[in-house]
């Protein structure tokens, strides 16, 4: 008899591209292996903020998104081997609204994510796509935040 309590059985990690994004991988893995969880790893790719001539932008755009697509066959190479069922998306449009989007339409029961941790007016000037998720989803939302690495300083006797 199987007796794995199953806690959540769909886990979403959104990427943005960055190292700090991608350490929420390990907790994921490690949820979705102790509760049979099948996890789904999403890059959203923004438009852009600016308005140019159509052609560059198309141009700009399809280089965003050439690029959003090599950074998922990427990273899927270094996923771990695990028996975790895992699919990678990408999808198009505003990375809070995308996220929560794919979350209610596909069952996701909880949503992992990292944050730059930012405050005040660093927060205001580049929003806070995590705080919008938090407010904004129906699902668990389990958010890591980075941790500055401080080396202690000897003390020297006197």
């Amino acid at each position: 008899m199987d007796k794995t309590i199953t806690l959540y059985h769909h886990i979403l990690v959104p990427l943005d591209g960055s190292e700090l994004a991608e350490t929420a991988l390990a907790t994921a893995f490690q949820l979705a292996e102790g509760t049979g969880a099948q996890v789904t790893l999403l890059r959203v790719v923004e438009p852009l903020p600016v308005t140019i001539q159509p052609a560059s932008y198309h141009k700009l755009t399809e280089m965003s998104e050439r690029e959003a697509v090599e950074y998922v066959e990427a990273l899927r190479e270094k996923l771990p081997k695990t028996a975790v069922t895992t699919e990678v998306k990408l999808l198009r449009g505003d990375a809070a609204e995308t996220i929560l989007y794919y979350a209610d339409l596909n069952d996701v029961d909880l949503i992992v994510m990292t944050s730059h941790g930012r405050s005040g007016i660093s927060r205001w000037y580049h929003g806070s796509v995590t705080e919008s998720v938090l407010r904004g989803a129906t699902c668990a939302t389990l958010v890591l935040r980075q941790q500055p690495v401080t080396v202690p300083e000897p003390v020297l006797a006197a």
